[in-house]
Order: structure tokens, then sequence, then C-alpha cells
């Protein structure tokens, strides 16, 4: 600010101009080394518009034999009167080391042995302060309550007892639509159907157009094996695609059984991008999150990733 510049031009030589960095060698040689280097700390480190210091210092010599250039004790009483505001100190010379750790020991300064490091210190102080920390303090956004009772709680058990003991490594989407409903988390409208009849009914139900997919214990991947199909905008386009699936059973290289079909709403939005979002047990760090590109795209581009559960 121009008040500190005028405090430094004070005492730093008529011919010397005050600029950032200071250069404080010709006033130290003029008034005291130590008294210029301690009073140009203090009048910086008073300035409201200065949120931190960077100091330069050699180490020619071992500071205990060095009574011109060891300034490790006002540097130190600069960070005790200023606590609010970190001073970095480049240290170069062939004693470095030993300026280093005297100079660090009372824990107030830390000490680098480049300016390109110390800088970078500040920098990612000043990110802290101003961009994670902020982030950090704020009210935290309390998510809806979700309440799960006791009836919900004992269906999503029976759910996994049945899968577990039928051995099976995947859970059909009616079972698993009803335990994510009991966490409210939201899933697509999905009517079952038995048979053509319910087919119809269903699509009637929901409105054309609908999407249908195979409900088989054996199919995971239904695109892979004909088991889907979209945009069915008439009671014809149902009845077909009904046949075509129930024939999948006859299929001697598949050997599914068709258990039933899903009737669920059809929507498209061209700027929407399907992705798939779940959990996988690792071996190594447990439970995992699972996100990527997802539909027939999942297994195809295998552009995934996980992260370890919070």
């Amino acid at each position: 600010s121009p008040s500190t510049e005028n405090r430094l031009k004070e005492v730093f030589p008529d011919w010397m101009e005050v600029i950032n960095p200071a250069d404080i060698w010709p006033a130290g040689m003029m008034h005291g080394y130590h008294h210029i280097y301690s009073l140009s700390l203090e009048i910086v480190l008073s300035d409201p518009q200065v949120d931190a210091v960077f100091c330069v210092s050699p180490a020619y010599l071992h500071p205990a034999q060095d009574e011109l250039l060891n300034i490790t004790d006002l540097l130190n009483q600069a960070a005790t009167n200023h606590p609010e505001k970190p001073v970095a100190v480049w240290v170069y010379g062939p004693y470095r080391q030993e300026f280093a750790s005297i100079l660090e020991k009372p824990g107030q300064i830390a000490a680098y042995h480049s300016p390109e490091r110390a800088m970078a210190a500040l920098g990612a102080l000043y990110r802290y302060h101003h961009r994670i920390k902020p982030a950090l303090e704020a009210p935290e956004e309390k998510e809806p309550f979700i309440a799960i009772n006791d009836q919900k709680i004992s269906r999503v058990k029976e759910i996994f007892s049945t899968v577990r003991k039928q051995n099976k490594a995947t859970i059909n989407f009616p079972e698993l639509g009803e335990v994510l409903q009991s966490y409210g988390i939201p899933t697509v409208s999905t009517i079952v159907a038995d048979n053509l009849a319910e087919a119809l009914a269903a699509a009637s139900e929901i409105g054309y157009p609908v999407a249908m997919k195979v409900l088989s214990p054996e199919v995971t991947h239904k695109s892979d094996v004909g088991g889907v199909y979209l945009n069915l905008n008439s009671p014809a386009a149902v009845e077909e695609a009904f046949k075509k699936i129930k024939v999948l059973e006859l299929n001697q290289e598949l050997r599914i059984k068709v258990l039933g079909v899903l009737i669920q709403p059809y929507v498209t939005n061209p700027d929407s991008v399907e992705v798939i979002l779940g959990s996988k047990k690792d071996p190594v760090f447990g439970p995992v999150l699972v996100y990527g590109l997802g539909g027939i795209y999942t297994e195809l581009f295998k552009d995934v990733a996980f992260r370890i559960a919070p």
C-alpha cells in the first residue's frame, strides 16, 4: 500500500526505489542489517493488504558463527507478532541446512531450498484459504431423511436371502427395483408381464411408446441375446416383440428360461447420455462405487471408473 511504501522510504536510501520485492541490503548496510530487516518485516506484515511474506537469506557461514547474517531469531519474532500471516524463507548457501534447522525449530516458519518451492507453498495456502476452506466450512446441505420401516427392511433382507439361497450372481430387476425404492432411490416405472395379455395391458397402462425387455435369471445383458425392443408404439408392435422374446427359450445355444417381460416407458432425449451407476465388492478395498458410460456401451468401451465408497 502507499502507506507501507512511504514508511519504507524513510529508512531506504534516497536514490533507491521501493518496489516489490524490496531489497533491504543497502538500507541494512547504512542502519544495521538486523535492525532494517526486523523493521521492514514489521512494516510489511502490519499492512492489511499483505497476506504473506517471502524472505530471502544467505547462509555462507554456520548461523552460530555468523553474527551479521544470522536472522533466525528476528524472523521467528516477526512470525510470532503476526501469527495470522505466513512467512516463507528461501535459504541459500553452503550452510542452508543448518540455518533452516534453527529457523524451523520453533515451528512458526518454513524454510525452502528454492524460491519456486516457497512460492508454490504460499500459493497452496492461498488456494486453501480462499477456495477449499470456505467450502469445507459451508453449512452442510442435509439430504432429505428417508424413513425405512421394519417391514421394508424385512422385505429387503428376504430378497437378498432368496438370491443367496439360489446361488445367483445377479438379481432380477423387479426385486432390485423394490430394494432401491425401499431406500428412496427412484426407478423407472416398470410392469412385469407373464403373458401377452398382461404385456398389452401394461403397455396400455403406461402409454405408448413403450420398451420391452426380457426377464430371465440367466440374462444379465439383455441386448446381447436380442431381448430388448424399443419404441413400441402400437399393440401390434408389442405383440410381435413379445413373441420374439418368448422364442428365445427355444434357442439351444442360449439355454435361458424366459419368466416374462418388463414393460417400461420409452423415453428419448438427444442431449442425454446413458450412464452406469452402481457398486461392487473389490477384494482389496471392499465396497466401491462404479460409474461410467452405460447401456450397450458399458461392455463395449469399458469406460468406467471405480472409487472407494464414502
